[in-house]
């Protein structure tokens, strides 16, 4: 039951962000942000760090109640990450790819998840969003929507390629060709063939690494990193489930060795409650079938009980956590706003965005354009793996707010379309020296034919240029009108110079900004 239950959880949660692009008119059809709003952490640390939080987040209260309840289901059977750690560390051991003694027992070193915890929350209370870096549902999210579908994507698209020309060459009838019509057409409507995202490597090799370390000590980030965990872990020492022992227990010690979390069971007064994630490994593993999951009213006293060291990891967690933020807070270039740091239509001032978004992704995932890219540096160490316009990957589409809908923290504002179409998040600047007409002479203005505002804010001129032989003539050239420029990029996408554009759009100007402005209002 719990690997049918881990195998459907994760199947939902991929199944949710693959399908998350299919869309009605200018709204999502399906709920991607569904396991942003079951997890509590999320909900405490944007509570803390924005003093709101959106009401979707509150469902997360009934995954409180029910851990303080019952313990740490959530970890052992509803977690999708906590699923692949679960397949990872099994794959393991049936491959002998694991090192001796991969599972093991309880490690004082388990409390290191209260360190990450402690500083977690203390950066959230001033404006820092580290859970968006360890918590495993957005890194999940994140890994999914920036490497693993585009990888997949990549490897259909050939698939599909090598399908259509061996087609061509023989005769499978009208089945098979409808087959793979409609496959084909699902494939599209997902929107695979052309996600790319600058960065995915490095996200890549971090989640790489989290699993990995399964062949190092089963469920190592579930035991050591995992601040989600560590949270549920704090709600769970007053749990009702306990794992018990018969009077034909031998006291073997198989259960407490082959435990993937450590918890030790077998003797209730030795059992860890709070590390338990009720896989019931330990019950299916007892050569005397001694072991079994009973309720248990009121507080059960560990045996030998050392000090409580989850507080003081919480503590040295909080001091490290305010030891970091000045480190990730300080800006480390010259006080002016990068000119490519432009955030989708609806971003909170920065400072307010910056303490909402957790770099879950998911606003990357139903842009239909591709222009949402993780940023690396563009917003100093705080910024990182925020969402970010660049405009060579695509354009903000002018009747779209996706991305507003499908953020779970609110650092995106939703918006009313008519207003969207209003709101400038930056401004085209005309570069002379690249701009064909202006460099060569040459007539061009595709920039004005794309620019989508009404009036349009790219108009063409009348450029008189002299040619090599003396001779004047007047071409069309495009030039920008301020006041109607909503910055979103089209025309930077379409523009013929393909490696830097003869006009880019730059940060400044963006209404959410009062530090940001460069014309004085009329």
């Amino acid at each position: 039951m719990r690997r049918v239950s881990q195998t459907a959880f994760l199947l939902l949660f991929a199944l949710l962000l693959f399908f998350s692009t299919l869309r009605g008119e200018n709204r999502l059809l399906f709920p991607a942000t569904l396991f942003f709003d079951t997890d509590p952490l999320i909900l405490i640390a944007t509570f803390l760090s924005a003093h709101a939080v959106e009401s979707a987040l509150l469902f997360s209260l009934v995954t409180l109640v029910l851990s303080g309840l019952f313990g740490r289901f959530y970890c052992g059977w509803v977690c999708p990450f906590g699923a692949i750690h679960t397949f990872v560390g099994w794959l393991g051991s049936r491959l002998h790819l694991s090192q001796k003694g991969a599972r093991g027992g309880y490690s004082k070193r388990q409390n290191l998840r209260y360190l990450v915890l402690g500083g977690c929350l203390v950066g959230a209370h001033f404006g820092g969003q580290f859970v968006g870096y360890f918590d495993p549902v957005v890194l999940l999210c994140r890994t999914f929507t920036e490497v693993l579908f585009p990888a997949v994507g990549w490897a259909l698209s050939s698939a599909f390629e090598f399908a259509f020309r061996f087609l061509d060459n023989f005769d499978f009838g009208n089945i098979v060709n409808s087959l793979i019509g409609l496959f084909y057409r699902l494939y599209e409507r997902a929107e695979l063939r052309s996600r790319l995202f600058d960065g995915a490597l490095l996200i890549g090799v971090v989640f790489l690494v989290f699993v990995g370390l399964n062949f190092c000590r089963e469920r190592f980030y579930c035991r050591y990193i995992c601040p989600l965990g560590a949270l549920l872990s704090l709600l769970s020492k007053r749990s009702l489930v306990r794992i018990r022992a018969s009077q034909e227990c031998t006291s073997c010690g198989v259960c407490a060795r082959r435990c993937p979390t450590g918890a030790e069971p077998g003797d209730e007064k030795t059992f860890r409650v709070e590390e338990c994630v009720y896989c019931f490994d330990c019950v299916d593993l007892c050569p005397e079938n001694a072991l079994s999951a009973s309720l248990r009213m009121g507080y059960v006293k560990r045996k030998n009980a050392p000090p409580d060291e989850h507080r003081r990891q919480l503590l040295l967690g909080a001091a490290a956590g305010m030891i970091a933020l000045p480190l990730v807070k300080t800006p480390w270039r010259p006080k002016r706003i990068s000119p490519l740091l432009i955030r989708p239509p609806g971003a909170h001032a920065e400072q307010e965005f910056l303490s909402r978004c957790i770099r879950c992704g998911a606003c990357l995932r139903v842009c239909p354009t591709n222009v949402l890219q993780p940023a690396f540096l563009q917003g100093d160490l705080d910024g990182l793996w925020t969402p970010i316009l660049k405009f060579r990957f695509g354009y903000c589409l002018y009747d779209c707010t996706l991305c507003s809908q499908a953020c779970p923290t609110g650092a995106i504002q939703e918006l009313a379309l008519e207003r969207k179409k209003k709101l400038k998040i930056g401004q085209a600047f005309v570069d002379q020296n690249r701009c064909l007409p202006y460099a060569f002479g040459v007539s061009c203005t595709v920039c004005e034919e794309h620019c989508p505002t009404a009036p349009k804010a790219i108009f063409p001129i009348n450029l008189t240029v002299e040619l090599r032989d003396g001779r004047r003539t007047t071409i069309m050239a495009p030039a920008v009108e301020p006041h109607l420029c909503i910055g979103c990029g089209i025309c930077e996408h379409v523009c013929p110079i393909v490696d830097r554009a003869g006009i880019r759009v730059s940060s400044v100007g963006e209404q959410r900004s009062e530090e940001n402005l460069f014309l004085l209002d009329d």
